[in-house]
């Protein structure tokens, strides 16, 4: 069990991130900006350059390219 709240908080977004959630919406979850939790939380981020090339070529090769407001094709793609 953790010592501290805090430490179960620090355990949770480590693993939010870790695990590749959305950096905004892993923000918005812990009431902090992006930038905030990146300085606090970037030792956590590995791993994940191959998934972001991933999804970036599925994006150019999708046929209809996300837009404001909806992801047209692209979200069925992505793993």
């Amino acid at each position: 069990m953790a010592h501290r709240p805090y430490d179960l908080r620090h355990f949770c977004l480590s693993l939010c991130l870790a695990a590749g959630v959305a950096r905004t919406r892993f923000a918005k979850w812990a009431g902090n900006s992006v930038a905030v939790l990146l300085r606090a939380y970037a030792k956590c981020i590995f791993g994940d350059v191959d998934l972001d090339l991933k999804r970036m070529g599925i994006a150019l090769a999708a046929p209809s390219f996300p837009h404001v407001g909806g992801a047209g094709n692209f979200a069925a793609h992505l793993p």
